[in-house]
């Protein structure tokens, strides 16, 4: 009885040495907000050459923005399509038309191509 026990002893400290190391790296994610090292919880830096977040075109007066040519790839997103043209005074898109705001400026783009339909300067 007594080699039993300690070998279910020796098999338990056995284990608990063997699940010390991967306890010891799960710790160091446990919990999340003990962390204050972690990149997450602090804000994006501010890059002025990032053209990801900071597009180049400030308004839609340059070239780029003329009828007929392609909306440029950095307006293209749902983040920047007016919903609520009534509040900025614009004329109702017609059907697969949408406004987008670039600045002071709005532009009228078909939904389907991404070609410029009319530009509407400062409101």
């Amino acid at each position: 009885m007594q080699r039993r026990t300690l070998f279910q002893a020796l098999l338990a400290a056995g284990a608990g040495a063997l699940a010390l190391p991967a306890m010891a790296r799960d710790h160091k994610d446990w919990p999340p907000s003990a962390r204050h090292d972690d990149r997450k919880d602090k804000p994006p830096q501010f890059n002025p050459h990032d053209d990801r977040r900071h597009p180049r075109y400030h308004n839609a007066r340059s070239h780029a923005f003329g009828r007929g040519r392609p909306l440029p790839s950095e307006f293209r997103s749902r983040h920047y399509v007016v919903t609520d043209y009534r509040r900025y005074r614009l004329p109702r898109p017609a059907r697969h038309q949408h406004w987008v705001q670039v600045g002071p400026d709005f532009v009228l783009v078909m939904a389907t191509t991404g070609l410029i339909v009319n530009v509407v300067l400062g409101r």
